[in-house]
């Protein structure tokens, strides 16, 4: 739903490429620039022409930032975009200005740590301001000391970079423009504290805070966003994103174009599907398509009905799902049996996703029961799951709604009375639900397992939760005495 703010001036008509952008990508909350005030389109133009000589042609989004920014009316400008879709180069003429037009002024620059934003201005916005004119030759010099870090113009300008330190801006005045980047990582306001009053005594003082969408711990930038749709006389916004993936299909192209406003310019639609095919499906959501995450850091399933769930004595009957999981950044496999009846069993952990068609033909072989074998789509497992359909092999393939359909269903499963899944009693398991946790994707039933930490490993309780639901018809649960057969099966990891 595209909602705009009232524009705050002139009635001039808005230019051919914010009309486009709206009709191709409209962003979900966006404040209309004054077209028709004069100083806002001068500066504007200005920006452009920066652009143009750091050799670069702005995109339609882009020059919407830069035209809200130039409202003379405006303090502080909100853009949640997603990454590769620029928001780094439309910083480039907004560094820049200040430097070149207002001097005995400073510019900061805060990114994550202060190294993040070190690194940022060194790699990427440097070369381009040398380019547009800001060098040696014109005054300006970078240096690179532990004292003075930035750049610094003979007109008493200054490109600094800020980091979380208390002391992080002392003895740094008249800051004509503050950027505070990648600001879902900041857990608090300290930075914001340290920097406003730095602003207070420069006329036309702009703040800029951008982002992808955050999470639950993005406390400021939530209440940045909140704060600036209220007060629409003094803040902008530009936003893209959607409320929820309930109704939303993270999968669909045609949803990544109605999000991204740099594809079809800079972005193609392939370089957005290598970075779904290797990415968390909650993590995409929110860093590419603008969806806020919510989540409790508590485990998994909680331990009182853990402790309910685990047993033993669990042997498994009749039809069986084998179900296999690797995350793309741990070089681990994890492989968990259901049958009909909700039983659950690890079958083990091996190193990398390379081994999983012989593992899974190994287990195909000396079990008749297995009816099918299931697997998380990623690229990970791919190639494995083809190999075993060509081979005659039913395979089938849990996309993010089914995954997410299936971790409701299979804790809905823990929490009954009398229980419906049986796990069988194994310390990688356990490990696996105690490092995890639910991760709310905008909607109560809209979720999946997430590792809580990167050295946790989560596969073995999502491959149950897939198991789970391909393999449980609705019949009693039946509970037996424990098997030994899984353990035939040789170059199993039982560590974690």
């Amino acid at each position: 739903t595209l909602k705009k703010e009232p524009r705050r001036g002139g009635m001039a008509k808005a230019p051919g490429w914010y009309s486009e952008l709206i009709r191709k990508c409209p962003p979900q909350h966006h404040t209309e620039p004054n077209w028709g005030c004069p100083h806002t389109m001068k500066k504007y133009h200005e920006y452009c022409v920066i652009a143009d000589l750091a050799g670069f042609y702005p995109l339609p989004w882009q020059r919407l930032k830069w035209a809200l920014l130039s409202d003379p009316e405006v303090y502080e400008t909100i853009v949640i975009v997603g990454r590769q879709q620029g928001k780094t180069t439309s910083d480039i003429p907004v560094l820049a200005h200040p430097m070149l037009s207002q001097p005995r002024h400073s510019v900061v620059y805060s990114a994550q740590r202060g190294v993040d934003a070190e690194r940022k201005v060194r790699e990427e916005f440097l070369p381009a301001l040398r380019q547009a004119g800001m060098n040696e030759s014109t005054g300006f010099t970078f240096n690179n000391g532990a004292t003075n870090w930035g750049l610094h113009g003979i007109n008493e300008t200054h490109l600094r970079v800020m980091s979380s330190s208390k002391e992080a801006l002392r003895g740094t005045t008249r800051v004509a423009l503050g950027i505070l980047d990648e600001a879902r990582t900041e857990r608090d306001s300290n930075k914001l504290v340290l920097l406003v009053p730095t602003m207070t005594v420069v006329r036309d003082a702009k703040l800029v805070v951008e982002s992808t969408a955050g999470d639950i711990d993005s406390v400021f930038l939530r209440d940045r966003v909140n704060l600036a749709l209220e007060q629409s006389s003094s803040a902008s916004t530009l936003i893209w994103g959607f409320d929820s993936v309930e109704d939303v299909d993270i999968e669909s192209p045609d949803v990544w174009r109605s999000v991204l406003p740099a594809i079809g310019y800079t972005v193609t639609i392939e370089a957005i599907r290598r970075a779904f095919d290797t990415m968390e499906p909650h993590n995409f959501a929110m860093e590419y398509l603008g969806i806020w995450l919510e989540a409790s850091m508590d485990q998994a399933i909680p331990q009182d009905i853990w402790n309910h769930i685990t047993t033993p004595n669990v042997s498994l009957q009749g039809d069986i799902v084998v179900c296999f999981d690797a995350p793309p950044e741990q070089d681990l496999t994890a492989a968990v049996a259901c049958d009909e009846y909700g039983n659950v069993e690890l079958i083990g952990v091996r190193e990398g996703p390379d081994p999983v068609y012989k593992w899974a033909i190994q287990l195909l072989d000396r079990n008749p029961d297995i009816r099918e074998v299931a697997m998380a789509d990623s690229t990970t497992l791919r190639r494995a799951g083809e190999r075993l359909s060509l081979a005659g092999h039913y395979v089938r393939w849990y996309d993010t709604k089914m995954m997410q359909q299936a971790a409701a269903r299979f804790w809905e499963a823990c929490h009954s009375d009398p229980r419906e899944v049986a796990i069988r009693e194994n310390e990688v398991m356990t490990a696996a639900n105690k490092g995890a946790f639910r991760w709310i994707m905008g909607g109560d039933k809209a979720w999946v397992f997430r590792r809580q930490e990167e050295v946790n490993f989560a596969s073995p309780l999502i491959a149950a939760t897939i198991a789970y639901d391909a393999a449980v018809k609705p019949l009693e649960n039946v509970v037996g005495e424990g098997s030994s057969m899984w353990h035939e099966v040789d170059a199993i990891i039982s560590g974690g």
